[in-house]
């Protein structure tokens, strides 16, 4: 009994020490990087500019010292995008009350999902800017900002929006523009773990002095 007791008490410690040091631990800068001499420089999203639902200008300097969460979808995306949408919205319950964390949701049809119509369906889901901003734009500024993400979306046909493929992952971005993580956003575990490096990430920041 003496034996099992400690068996249990040592793979409790184990754990203890491991979530320790998986939240201490810093997150990873994700893209090209180079050197510089001793100097790493770190891929960053430095420049974008698009209205939101309330016709109010979000861009990346706008966005500096906050902790941001990206995807792209589609209002009448029939397959992935409800999905998505819904486990955004568990993120946006999660972190309403910190101000230090934002929600960017690009339209990838801004033929149709234009401003009023974006107003009207985050109303319906109930969320409102700044804490998400569902954001609109020209077409090619959206798409090549995808890529700006490292995030993968095309169109084949310019006047069948159900002929957008895009991918469903969500991205984490720190107060400086760097990529920090990625998970697939249709899943509800890898939320789950998105929301835990959310976490890290504020407390990293916290660290460096951002509040």
């Amino acid at each position: 009994m003496r034996v099992l007791y400690r068996l249990e008490f040592l793979i409790l410690a184990t754990v203890l020490m491991a979530c320790q040091s998986s939240k201490t631990e810093p997150l990873p800068y994700l893209g090209p990087h180079q050197q510089l001499g001793d100097s790493t420089v770190y891929y960053r999203v430095d420049s974008f500019a698009f209205f939101n639902q309330d016709s109010q200008l979000v861009t990346a300097e706008s966005l500096r010292g906050k902790v941001y969460v990206v995807d792209f979808f589609f209002i009448s995306c029939p397959t992935i995008c409800p999905v998505m949408t819904k486990h955004m919205k568990e993120l946006y319950k999660r972190y309403q009350s910190d101000p230090r964390v934002v929600l960017m949701s690009f339209t990838l049809d801004p033929r149709h999902d234009t401003i009023p119509r974006l107003k009207r369906y985050a109303q319906k889901l109930g969320v409102s800017a700044p804490k998400w901003n569902f954001l609109y734009g020209p077409k090619e500024d959206i798409y090549s900002t995808a890529a700006k993400f490292l995030i993968s979306a095309s169109q084949e046909d310019d006047s069948d929006p159900l002929t957008i493929i895009h991918s469903g992952k969500f991205v984490l971005v720190d107060g400086e523009g760097h990529l920090r993580s990625y998970c697939d956003g249709t899943s509800k575990e890898e939320v789950y773990r998105l929301a835990e490096d959310i976490d890290r990430l504020l407390d990293e920041m916290a660290d460096e002095g951002y509040d």
